[in-house]
């Protein structure tokens, strides 16, 4: 059952392997059942591949333009990893570009990290100086 704070919860189980279209459907006719005002939980095992793309395809579905759902999830979670194969489906049902967009937001991220490594060695090398 859905945890105390979400009145609705998507859990993902895509025991087939990659997600299918259906996958998609599953995702678009829970986002039309969702009214104002509840609150929903869109979960997968790691949290790292499957419910970021599936919250990228929820979003859109409720009308948030492609690309400020894939940035807003980002934005949230810099490092996840959108599964592909379910924002091709989501792409092929909704039309919206989603692969365009996924893979230059996994340029982002990628670029983010890589970042963030030369910052923590930067810093790592400046602690080792003023010991």
């Amino acid at each position: 059952h859905p945890p105390k704070m979400a009145n609705k919860t998507l859990a993902l189980k895509f025991d087939r392997g990659a997600a299918t279209m259906e996958d998609v459907c599953q995702i678009v006719n829970f986002a039309r059942s969702i009214r104002d005002g509840e609150k929903v939980i869109i979960h997968s095992n790691k949290g790292l591949h499957r419910a970021p793309a599936a919250t990228i395809a929820f979003l859109a579905s409720l009308g948030m333009p492609w690309k400020e759902a894939v940035n807003s999830v980002f934005e949230h979670f810099p490092n996840c990893n959108p599964d592909n194969q379910l924002l091709r489906c989501a792409d092929k049902l909704m039309n919206m570009k989603a692969a365009r967009y996924s893979a230059r937001c996994v340029d982002k991220r990628d670029a983010r990290q890589a970042r963030n490594k030369r910052i923590e060695a930067r810093h790592a090398k400046r602690a080792k100086v003023s010991v």
